[in-house]
């Protein structure tokens, strides 16, 4: 029996248009973010993808002024032509309550994101 991939998710994407960052301790690339969950996200590099897949990364999600508003540490899981699919890693306090808040807007329920919430906790207790 074979499973669709998109049927294994435990988080919803939430299509997202917007400029972000990817860094690594020596490098940075501008992207385009395509969509976002609360455990990773897909960004199109704009330019030549020059990084390892085993770098420390840190993608940041820009406001208005050009202020991070959302930081997340993560990993590279794939990479297809320019886009490559992040995994979070790790993500402090103020970036998840935005976060949080942004899917919480897409979703349009306090209640679906409080179960995938749930599910992210369950996810990092099992580790």
């Amino acid at each position: 029996m074979t499973t669709n991939f998109k049927e294994q998710r435990h988080f919803r994407r939430i299509p997202f248009d917007s400029e972000v960052t990817l860094k690594s301790d020596t490098q940075q690339w501008p992207c385009h973010l395509i969509d976002i969950s609360l455990q990773g996200a897909l960004v199109e590099i704009k330019g030549q993808w020059d990084g390892s897949s085993s770098d420390q990364l840190t993608l940041e999600i820009l406001q208005s002024g050009n202020e991070a508003l959302i930081h997340m540490d993560v990993s590279i899981r794939h990479k297809k032509d320019n886009c490559l699919g992040m995994e979070v890693k790790h993500i402090d306090l103020e970036s998840i309550s935005h976060l949080k808040r942004l899917v919480e807007l897409n979703l349009g329920s306090s209640d679906a994101i409080n179960r995938e919430l749930t599910e992210l906790g369950k996810q990092m207790t099992s580790v």
